[in-house]
């Protein structure tokens, strides 16, 4: 069973699921810089349009899924 915990995202207030150990965030296409920059001034998650924001990357089609709070899976 995979643990899903609902989120606020600290940047832009939204909720969205964490995947926790497994969670989608690692599938988001984000650099050691990028990340370096984000840890630096956030201290907590961040929403998958937020981390797509910060990496000028889009979001991949599973990270829209399991990050969805109104999905059940």
């Amino acid at each position: 069973m995979k643990r899903r915990i609902p989120k606020t995202c600290e940047r832009c207030q939204q909720t969205f699921i964490c995947g926790l150990f497994g969670c989608w965030c690692g599938d988001m296409p984000v650099t050691d810089q990028q990340y370096g920059e984000i840890v630096e001034r956030y201290h907590e998650c961040l929403c998958p349009a937020c981390l797509s924001d910060l990496s000028g990357h889009p979001i991949p089609a599973n990270v829209l899924k399991l990050s969805s709070p109104l999905i059940d899976q």
